[in-house]
């Protein structure tokens, strides 16, 4: 009884370690700038947005302008976080889990640690997560502040549940879309450019073809989980607008979709742990060659 609680004990310290070290590894292993320049990027349009305002306001009278900072807020999750920095932050991030290892042939002295290579998978795939998800946190939080600094906008005293929803769903899709790009850096040389097809070609566009595909992407699932309703006047969900505008395919129900989107990543985290133990196999055999 002892031995299998030891050992588990075991997994998880070697999980957690794996996890600090390479999610340092990602944040400071290029540049000390690096963090601050990814959440500086994502900010420029939030803050072009509020200068543009502050002009305006000073322009013209403060009574002629009239902005309502949640949908402000809405859409640049809408556009800016859930169709662009997402995607980009795990093509960024997410794809370089293992490929560089492989590429570089350096897998087998990664591989050599007594490590299960379950946990060696997944302990690099979560300190993406965490990373990326931190990120987006950062930036998110600063964006909702900086929307929220209108006068009488009464965003950030008000929304602080839905900001907290918005980032679970955001770290959702970065796990879902970084666990695709995981695989594919370890199946294929041509990474960058599948994943960019998936994520920026195949993703937006299944919508528009006929029958289920739209059912094959990341996408629906997300946007199906990510709602910006107005209880008050009861509007729909600002999802569920842009779902109906960019094709007649209805939501699917919540609990769905996260299902969906945690099957995938289980999924894609199976199949990269099975294709580094099989390329650990032939470099070890070409070695002993």
């Amino acid at each position: 009884m002892n031995e299998p609680m030891s050992r588990l004990s075991q997994y998880g310290n070697s999980l957690a370690a794996l996890i600090a070290v390479n999610a340092k590894m990602k944040l400071l292993g290029r540049s000390p700038l690096f963090p601050i320049i990814l959440v500086l990027l994502s900010l420029m349009p939030v803050i072009l947005w509020r200068l543009v305002f502050a002009w305006l306001s000073k322009a013209a009278s403060i009574e002629s302008i009239w902005v309502d900072a949640y949908t402000v807020y809405a859409i640049f999750c809408s556009t800016l976080y859930m169709q662009f920095y997402v995607p980009l932050l795990a093509i960024f991030l997410g794809m370089s889990v293992f490929s560089e290892e492989i590429e570089n042939e350096t897998v087998v002295f990664l591989l050599l640690r007594p490590v299960p290579r379950t946990i060696l998978v997944l302990g690099k795939f979560l300190s993406y997560v965490v990373v990326s998800s931190s990120l987006l946190g950062v930036s998110l939080v600063l964006s909702y502040l900086i929307i929220g600094s209108i006068p009488e906008a009464g965003l950030i005293t008000a929304n602080l549940d839905m900001l907290v929803q918005d980032w679970m769903v955001f770290t959702l899709g970065l796990a879902s879309y970084g666990a695709v790009l995981m695989l594919i850096g370890v199946f294929t040389k041509h990474r960058l450019m599948t994943g960019i097809f998936l994520l920026f070609v195949w993703d937006p566009m299944a919508a528009y073809f006929p029958g289920s595909a739209y059912q094959l992407t990341v996408r629906h699932y997300l946007f199906s989980i990510f709602s910006h309703s107005d209880v008050q006047t009861g509007q729909a969900s600002l999802s569920d607008a842009l779902l109906l505008f960019l094709s007649d395919h209805p939501s699917a129900s919540g609990l769905m979709s996260v299902i969906v989107l945690l099957l995938l990543i289980a999924t894609c985290i199976a199949l990269t742990t099975y294709i580094v133990k099989n390329r650990n196999l032939r470099l070890g055999q070409a070695q002993e060659a």
